[in-house]
């Protein structure tokens, strides 16, 4: 973990008893601590959104030239190649970057402000590039499955609708319930899964099997708690899709790194030597 400045604690009356979400927001109002956050989250999108530009462009050059008037067959195979570089590019580049900014949000969201450099950790040396990749997976594997079992009984639900009578009917309701069903339990079920890289954070010589472990057990019977306080976040990402994702960058976002990082504390007892929340005795 890298060597931070501890700042002073954020001290409440017994009066003010403060809740994850009140925490969040005072350790959000630290100098530098939301800017910190909002320029390592621009810096990731632009890994993800540079590549996509980069291949989109390619294709218009394509056009421009116009190789297709001239081969058909070394156009598409060119497309093809261009978009399979572009997921190599996402798949080598950008998912070591995911811990590395979870990492970032993680110490920010400790009340101080980490050097954007934690962010390209992974990139050191191998072994950190490799422990980067799996702890990616590891961490994703879930919601993908997830979305994948998701949009495939929502696809068989479309499908049964066009079956004749009261057959397609039913089956289409069954199975949009299940669909709904899939996506709730699930949800809950991964509810809190970047606390992982929070443990690795801390733990950087664990192994990365005792990492999942512990981030398993420590989460145990804390799903739907966590979840809730995810949800609680929806109107936040509503508007931040309303203002174009400018909402989301600047608050919602850091909001809700913040609000897990607390919640981590609070279940781990592991708290970081920065940000604490003190709370004087009632009966001094």
């Amino acid at each position: 973990m890298p060597d931070l400045n501890p700042c002073t604690p954020i001290t409440y009356t017994p009066e003010r008893r403060p809740s994850t979400r009140m925490v969040a927001s005072d350790i959000l109002r630290r100098p530098g601590v939301r800017m910190g956050m909002l320029l390592s989250t621009l810096l990731f999108l632009s890994v993800w959104i540079g590549t996509i530009y980069l291949v989109e462009n390619t294709w218009y050059a394509l056009d421009w030239v116009k190789l297709y008037d001239r081969s058909e067959t070394l156009y598409h195979a060119l497309d093809i190649l261009l978009y399979v570089v572009d997921a190599l590019i996402i798949v080598f580049c950008g998912l070591p970057l995911i811990p590395g900014w979870i990492r970032y949000m993680h110490l920010a969201a400790s009340g101080t402000t980490p050097p954007l450099s934690v962010m390209f950790y992974a990139y050191a040396n191998r072994k950190a590039y490799r422990r980067a990749m799996l702890l990616t997976l590891g961490i994703l594997w879930r919601p993908v499955v997830l979305l994948a079992v998701f949009a495939a009984v929502t696809l068989l639900s479309m499908l049964a609708f066009s079956l004749p009578g009261a057959l397609g009917y039913v089956l289409m309701i069954i199975l949009a319930l299940s669909a709904a069903a899939i996506l709730i339990f699930g949800s809950i079920r991964i509810a809190g899964m970047t606390m992982a890289a929070f443990l690795d954070t801390n733990h950087p010589t664990a192994s990365l099997r005792t990492v999942f472990s512990r981030s398993g057990a420590m989460l145990r019977g804390k799903h739907i708690e966590i979840w809730l306080l995810e949800l609680s976040l929806l109107p936040h990402v509503v508007l931040g899709i309303l203002t174009f994702g400018i909402y989301m960058i600047l608050h919602t976002i850091p909001l809700y790194f913040t609000c897990l990082q607390r919640k981590f504390c609070d279940i781990s007892g592991e708290h970081l030597p920065v940000a604490e929340v003190v709370i004087p005795d009632e009966t001094k």
